[in-house]
Parts: structure tokens; sequence; C-alpha cells
């Protein structure tokens, strides 16, 4: 940001650096969130003048809509995403902040006021963190308009309805859990413990450092990419202060630590300001205004994460691990390296195919046998985003946004179109301290072929990966044949 500040110094206060070099449309409100999360430290970073703050902090405040919504990947979207994180930011701004500005005081005020009018009553059920973005701004308002009981009705509303969804499922982010995106969720519990020590919401950050701990084998492998999203985002909030109520050991804060910071490193290198600013400089600030004080009282509290869907397997220093909801992705650890293995992606007649709906599986001590239906992947996203400005223009009008937006959400993530002419057959175990994985492809059609790329079934705006990062597996043994008019190749790899 620091590299872009005099492009963004010269406009109106937009930190988005494609709409200010006329790239798109509009401004994207997490770019602005930065300059709200870094002006208590602007003076001791040396970052900018009060006024340019103040400036860029306006410019989103003039991002939000009518109707109290603020648009994320394109005009006139109203995402419940980005209105969610924007009004708890605010508000978290206006509590941690000394606002000697009256009119800036009041610009703010009513920019709150249009945002929980705008939130009331909505709840996202595929995105876990979504929700508690909003009821952490909702905490928020609740003392900025001095404990008023309508807006405490609409908290203990919402936090029925998350706390249902982390009691009685696991489906946190589309139908699985990401480890990625339970940092966050990890992180926004974390902030609302520190102004509610409630202990259903003790109850609750337990539960996911509990999940977490599950995902990461006791915090000593972090697989980040072969979960249900395949993010990369991975913050420190919240374990630090699980830490410090002596929630996790050092040991274990220290082998988070490290892997936070490489995975911040890349970030970096990747020049991700979105990321950057959206969730990294939420993290920080939220990180140094915390206090220490004691506030868990009861750290055995929390419920078992039971059939959580990661499978892991053992060879004298290696690791393998598998989530349930990808199964064409594999994770190796191995001198504390890991590697991603993508499956190949299968070609018929011009389209792609990827092995990606786990069917049956048979878990043993030593081996893992799987059966995977494949999925056609669709080319929307391209699409989509091709066609933005056609989309932003119809979605002035309220309902054919609502249909864009579900439409959008299910070709782009939710939409699974099997096809049952291509299976596969996964046999993974240990022999002579290697993993050996044996896989049989059954196909009705012949004229196929295969490609290693690295395509996912679905839109996840927070998951890359670099070359050093994957694994091409040695292969030792391949085999063709027909049988039953269906072609049969059987390949043999290992690690």
């Amino acid at each position: 940001f620091l590299k872009f500040n005099k492009k963004i110094e010269l406009n109106d206060g937009s930190c988005d650096i494609d709409y200010i070099e006329k790239k798109k449309n509009f401004s994207s409100p997490p770019f602005q969130y930065y300059s709200i999360n870094y002006y208590k430290f602007k003076k001791s970073l040396k970052f900018e003048s009060n006024e340019v703050s103040k400036k860029k902090i306006k410019y989103l405040l003039k991002l939000q809509n009518n109707d109290g919504s603020y648009d994320e990947w394109y005009k006139n979207e109203r995402s419940y995403c980005t209105s969610s994180y924007s009004s708890f930011l605010i508000s978290n701004f206006i509590l941690n902040n000394k606002i000697e500005d009256l009119n800036f005081k009041n610009e703010l005020f009513k920019s709150l006021g249009r945002s929980f009018n705008f939130l009331k009553g909505k709840y996202n059920y595929d995105i876990l963190n979504q929700n508690l973005a909003k009821l952490a701004f909702l905490q928020n308002y609740y003392f900025l308009k001095k404990k008023s009981k309508y807006i405490q009705l609409e908290f203990d509303l919402h936090f029925k309805k998350i706390n249902r969804t982390i009691l009685f499922t696991n489906h946190h982010e589309y139908g699985g859990i990401d480890l990625g995106y339970l940092t966050i969720s990890i992180m926004l519990l974390f902030d609302i413990l520190k102004k509610n020590r409630s202990k259903k919401v003790q109850f609750l950050f337990l539960t996911l450092i509990e999940y977490a701990r599950n995902l990461t084998h006791g915090f000593n492998f972090f697989p980040s990419y072969i979960f249900s999203r395949s993010s990369r985002i991975f913050l420190i909030s919240g374990f630090y202060f699980a830490y410090r109520q002596n929630i996790i050991n050092k040991r274990e804060f220290s082998n988070i630590f490290d892997f936070y910071k490489k995975n911040f490193k890349k970030f970096c290198l990747r020049k991700d300001l979105r990321y950057l600013s959206f969730f990294f400089s939420s993290d920080h600030i939220l990180l140094h205004s915390y206090d220490h004080k004691k506030i868990i009282s009861n750290k055995k509290k929390f419920k078992k994460s039971r059939n959580i869907g990661l499978i892991y397997l053992k060879a004298t220093n290696k690791r393998l691990f598998i989530y349930k909801k990808n199964p064409n992705l594999i994770a190796f650890y191995q001198k504390k390296k890991l590697k991603i293995i993508l499956s190949d992606t299968l070609y018929f007649n011009k389209k792609k195919y990827l092995p990606t709906i786990l069917e049956k599986i048979n878990v043993r001590k030593d081996c893992i046998n799987l059966k995977i239906n494949y999925v056609k992947i669709n080319n929307y996203k391209d699409f989509i985003f091709n066609y933005v400005n056609l989309i932003s223009f119809f979605s002035k009008i309220n309902f054919i946004n609502l249909l864009i937006n579900k439409f959008s959400k299910y070709l782009l993530i939710l939409r699974m179109n099997k096809d049952n002419r291509f299976k596969v057959f996964k046999k993974i175990y240990k022999m002579n301290k290697k993993f050996i994985i044996s896989e049989t492809i059954i196909s009705k059609k012949r004229q196929i072929e295969f490609k290693t790329t690295n395509e996912i079934n679905y839109f996840s705006p927070t998951s890359f990966l670099f070359k050093k990062e994957t694994l091409k597996l040695k292969k030792i043994d391949c085999k063709k044949y027909i049988k039953m008019n269906k072609q049969i190749i059987k390949n043999t790899y290992e690690f």
C-alpha cells in the first residue's frame, strides 16, 4: 500500500488500484479497510496525514448504497459479505478512536444506521464467517446506541442461528469446513469475546479452536489448500488470544505462528492488496487492541469435532492428508514442507472433468480406499467477469439482483454437474517407507486424454498455488485395456 499510496492520495479517496487506473467501473470497499484499521497507528507508522486517512474513510462511506448495503465484485451487487464487514470495522473504528470532528462522527453513525436496516433479519447459511462479522457489528452497535433493547433482540436472534450452525453441522463454508475461513471466524469470535464474556460465546470460540486443532492434527501440520474452499487466508489474532488464555500451549502457538509468518509473506509476494486490506489488516488491529485480560472461565467446555472429514496416513517421515469434500486434492508433508497433488484433468470433446465427488470411502490403519465421481468443469467464471458491466446494469433492479446473486453462487460454487460416464477408484497405502497410490479410471468413452492442470471445480478468490507447492508423483506402472466396452486405465504412483 505504501508503494501505491501516491496514486491513492491523488484521487478522490479510493484505494482500489484497478479502479484508479480505470480497469473497472467501481471501487471495491475491502481496499479501504486498511485505512480504517491502521488509523490509530498512522503517526507511529508515518503512514499518512490525518486528512488523507479521513478522505479514505469518507470514501468508504460514499461507496454505501442507499439501502445501506455495500458492493464487492460488481456495482449494485448489495453484498452481504462486505455489508457485514464494513459495518463491523466502521463500528470498531468509532469504539477504538477518539473522533473530535462531529460532522465526521455523524456521517459514521448515519452509515451504521443504514447498515443495520439492510442487515436486519439477513443470514447466509453457506458462510459462517460472514454471519459472525454481522454479529460483531451488532454487538458494537449495541454499545454505540447505549444498549438498545431493539438491537439486543436482533443480536440474540442472529446468535441463535449461528449457535445452531456450529453445534449441529460441520457445514461452515459451502458444505464443509475450510481452515483459512475458520481462522477468520476464530478472529471474529475473539473480538466478540472481548466485549461479551457470556458462556455461550466462550463455548463457540472453544469449539472452533477444537475444529482447528483437528484440521491441523494438533497444530502440527497445516494442509490449508485441501479444504472446502482451498483458501490460503490464515489469521493469527484468535490463536494468540487462545494462547494467552492457556487454551493452546507455547509449542502449539509457536507452530501456528511459524506457519502464519510464511503464509503472510506469500500474500505479500503476490501483492494481494484486496485480502491484505480485507482480512490481514483487520487481524492486526484486533491483535494490537487486545489488553490480555483473562476472559475464558472454563476451557474444557466445547463440542468435540467428530467426523470432521480429514483423513490422515503416516509413513516414517512422511504424512498424507485428504479432505472428504475435496478428494481430488492430496497434501503431502515431508521435512516440514507441504506439497499438493492435484488430480489430472480429464478431457473429452473439448470439455474438462475432475474427480471431486466422493461416493464411498473405506479407511483402515494403513490403507485408504476411495470411489470418486467426475464433475464437469465450467467456464462460468470467465463468462460472468467478462459481462460484469452488463450484470451491474441489470442489478439496479433489486429482485433481478437477488436472482443474479443466487444463480452466480450456484454456477460458480455450488453446482456439481456429476458425469457417470467417468469414475475413479483409488487405493492409497504404505509400502517400504513409501506411499503407493493405485488408481483405476473407468470410462464409458474411449477418446479421452489427461492433462496436468491447476484446476479446481469452483470459484475461490482466496485460493492460489505456487509452482514449488505442487508435486508430480513418480508413475511406476500404467496399463490400458478395454473390458465390457469400457476403457480401463490403471496407474500406480509412489512417493
